[in-house]
C-alpha cells in the first residue's frame, strides 16, 4: 500500500513540474489548501471517543442537571388532564 501511494505521489510530482502556467499553478495550490482546510475542520469536529467512559463524566461533559420535579409537578397540575391513563393510552 505504502510503495503504491509513493508512487502516486512521486507521479503527481513529475506531472506538477511539467507545468508551465502561473494560473494553473495558483489553481493547484489553493486546491491543495482547500483540502488541508478540510481535514483540519473535521479534525476540530471529530474528536477521537474514549475507551471508557463513566456516567459521572457523561453527566459533567453535558452539564446535566436533572430533573426539576417541582416543575414538572407544575406543569402536570397546569394541564388539567382528566382522562385515566388507560384512557390517555387507548388514544395512541
Amino acid at each position: 500500500m505504502t510503495v503504491n501511494i509513493n508512487h502516486r505521489k512521486q507521479q503527481l510530482i513529475q506531472r506538477i513540474s511539467k507545468i508551465r502556467e502561473e494560473k494553473q499553478l495558483l489553481m493547484l495550490e489553493q486546491y491543495i489548501e482547500k483540502i488541508q482546510q478540510k481535514e483540519i475542520e473535521l479534525n476540530t469536529i471529530f474528536k477521537p471517543s474514549k475507551k471508557t467512559l463513566t456516567v459521572e463524566e457523561l453527566i459533567e461533559e453535558q452539564n446535566y442537571k436533572g430533573i426539576n420535579k417541582e416543575k414538572i409537578d407544575k406543569l402536570i397540575d397546569e394541564m388539567d388532564v382528566q382522562e385515566s391513563l388507560e384512557d390517555l393510552l387507548a388514544m395512541l
